[in-house]
């Protein structure tokens, strides 16, 4: 959906489409304590915690864990981020 870098932080957003109660729950997820550790960013990125299925990942979990990307154009109604 969206990524964002400053200084040493890379991030990536990420969106479920098949349901709200499988997000990730590592370092950046919804409730995790980096939000907390670097408040600049929650307040830059308009961090927004709801069940969703949209969440923030660092760029380092991002791709040990994903090996391949697919990507399906498709229009949403609904806004799912800023940019």
């Amino acid at each position: 959906i969206s990524v964002y870098e400053s200084g040493s932080v890379r991030l990536v957003q990420l969106r479920n489409p098949w349901g709200n109660s499988c997000e990730w729950n590592g370092a950046w997820s919804d409730y995790s304590e980096m939000w907390n550790e670097h408040p600049h960013i929650k307040r830059e990125l308009n961090l927004e915690v709801a069940g969703d299925g949209l969440f923030w990942m660092s760029w380092s979990d991002f791709s040990r864990i994903f090996t391949d990307v697919q990507v399906c154009a498709h229009s949403m109604s609904e806004k799912r981020s800023m940019f």
